[in-house]
């Protein structure tokens, strides 16, 4: 950014020209615009970066002060109507349609310097200044301008209306609904059950921590991010040792949102956008983003282990594995998070039939509902949640 030498001013004012430059501003056409507010009056600081005629000009409601930079020229600071300036500048105080009614332009040439100041930065009766043209075909409406942040980052329409048949798609015909039982886990796949659950979430004290994961489906993480894409599968919340679920304190929550149980996540909608519960997170940015894909906005922000870590220890990158919840449940809970492949993988065969040396990895959703390996992702996926507990435990 260019900025005027100050070494020859005051130390005071040369802190007013600094400040004036580090609130919002923005490169327009070449030069460096900066709105400010001072004393509930509109400032305008535009400096000028080419040569000769570079310089700074300050606007606001009760002054108009223009000042050509020269060499040791004085510059006077536009904190009120009274301003101390060199011979050689032009002040103009223009009237203030609030507090100075009365006051007249002193120098006639400086009243057509307003049609310097960029459009943006003019005084208008209105609010705001529209400059923007609605394109056909586009996402932005007029009248209500913030519109399209409600679903920016989400999944498309097209892909919306595909997510309901993706998440039933049961070839295998196994209504498991209501019939799985793991040991130390609440699942929950019914909204009856959401909803009995619910009550207890709400009623957790602000100051208790839950933590929460999330498992993803029909995403290619090698290929695409979690920015409108992927459909959650189920999502596992723990609470600590004292909460009670329904199946006995410690236990951890597991809500299905697959097949019969689709839909059931949204029973959860209003405790995950709740910012009274703190939520911990290993990841956030994906968690938060896979579930913004179903239109829950998450908030209560209680942490984000894997950042605690690189806080905690930055060198883990080159000494300890690096910050996955596999490694940092080994080494700092002594408690390692088994990696999927080696509970879910399969032995990719050779042309001879036997089993080779690649391990290949069903697909998520595959997992979630085969008969054998269901009981065994419900602990592997509620034990990411519980984890990310004893981690923040440890971290914090």
């Amino acid at each position: 950014m260019w900025m005027p030498r100050m070494a020859h001013r005051p130390a005071g004012r040369r802190r007013m020209i600094q400040t004036s430059f580090s609130r919002n501003t923005m490169v327009i056409g070449g030069n460096y615009y900066n709105s400010d507010y001072n004393n509930n009056h509109r400032n305008a600081v535009v400096a000028g970066v080419g040569g000769g005629g570079g310089g700074i000009r300050w606007y606001n409601n009760n002054a108009n002060v223009g000042c050509h930079k020269k060499k040791k020229s004085f510059f006077g600071s536009p904190s009120s109507s009274s301003l101390s300036m060199s011979s050689s500048a032009d002040v103009t105080t223009k009237t203030n349609n609030s507090n100075s009614a009365n006051t007249k332009t002193t120098n006639a040439k400086n009243n057509n310097r307003k049609n310097d100041i960029p459009p943006q930065f003019q005084e208008k009766k209105e609010d705001v200044i529209v400059q923007s043209k609605v394109v056909e075909g586009g996402n932005w409406n007029i009248d209500s301008p913030l519109e399209w942040t409600t679903t920016f980052g989400r999944r498309s329409k097209e892909y919306d209306a595909r997510v309901k048949e993706i998440a039933t798609n049961n070839t295998a015909g196994v209504d498991y609904v209501g019939k799985t039982k793991v040991p130390a886990v609440t699942v929950v796949d019914t909204v009856e059950g959401a909803r009995r659950v619910m009550k207890l979430l709400m009623k957790c004290p602000p100051e208790m921590f839950h933590a929460c994961d999330t498992e993803v489906m029909d995403i290619d993480l090698k290929k695409v991010g979690p920015v409108g894409n992927g459909i959650v599968t189920c999502i596992s919340v723990y609470s600590g040792p004292d909460m009670d679920y329904g199946e006995g304190p410690g236990t951890v929550l597991w809500v299905d949102n697959l097949d019969g149980a689709y839909g059931v996540l949204q029973e959860f909608k209003e405790f995950l956008e709740s910012p009274q519960h703190q939520k911990v997170w290993h990841n956030y940015g994906f968690d938060r983003h896979v579930l913004w894909n179903e239109g829950i906005d998450v908030q209560g922000f209680g942490g984000d282990t894997m950042h605690m870590a690189r806080l905690y220890d930055t060198s883990r990158l080159t000494t300890a594995g690096g910050y996955s919840l596999e490694a940092l449940t080994d080494t700092l809970l002594k408690r390692r998070k088994t990696p999927m492949k080696e509970i879910f993988g399969k032995p990719r065969l050779r042309k001879d039939g036997t089993p080779g040396s690649i391990i290949d990895l069903p697909a998520i959703e595959d997992i979630q509902r085969d008969e054998n390996l269901r009981a065994n992702w419900i602990v592997y996926s509620a034990y990411d949640a519980e984890g990310t507990w004893l981690l923040r435990e440890e971290l914090q």
